[in-house]
């Protein structure tokens, strides 16, 4: 055999490595990507379960005690609350915010809530309704100018402000 036959043998067996060795690139990027979904998938469902869990903290003390009850009741049909029942109103109201918020940060990640097409906007359009009701108390739109501001994002406030459905009145 002599050194031609020798050479072209070579490139023929060069050229099957390469082909081989793209085979491999390609079902490992297959692999990485399947991988990388199922990732993306638990990470989705993390988010919507911290998310639940926050909305069943924030109703649970309202489910288990009557006085809370009356307290949220009167709070969010607008009427006179005492002292210690305007603090618990608010309270109640920050961790509903605070839930907002990370739902808000969710959105605007992209991880989970997917409903919302990562539009912040489109998570206020939702929740508008019930935050009208929330926040049309007196006392607790008080609280959310002089208060609130403080514990939350500046961001958070920014999309409140813009997209709430009290839009800085």
């Amino acid at each position: 055999m002599n050194w031609d036959a020798l050479g072209a043998m070579g490139e023929i067996a060069g050229a099957i490595a390469v082909i081989a060795t793209l085979f491999f690139l390609a079902r490992q990027l297959r692999m990485n990507t399947k991988e990388l979904e199922r990732t993306n998938a638990h990470q989705r469902v993390e988010v919507l379960n911290n998310v639940e869990a926050l909305y069943v903290q924030i109703w649970q003390p309202i489910l288990e005690n009557a006085d809370l009850a009356e307290i949220y009741l009167k709070g969010v049909k607008g009427q006179a609350l005492t002292d210690v029942e305007e603090l618990r109103f608010c309270t109640f109201i920050n961790g509903f915010l605070s839930m907002m918020e990370a739902a808000m940060n969710s959105v605007k990640e992209g991880v989970g809530l997917e409903d919302y097409h990562s539009s912040v906007e489109s998570l206020f359009d939702q929740l508008n309704p019930y935050l009208n009701k929330l926040l049309s108390n007196p006392t607790a739109r008080n609280w959310l100018d002089n208060d609130a501001t403080g514990l939350f994002g500046d961001e958070f406030v920014a999309s409140l402000n813009e997209y709430g459905p009290l839009k800085a009145t």
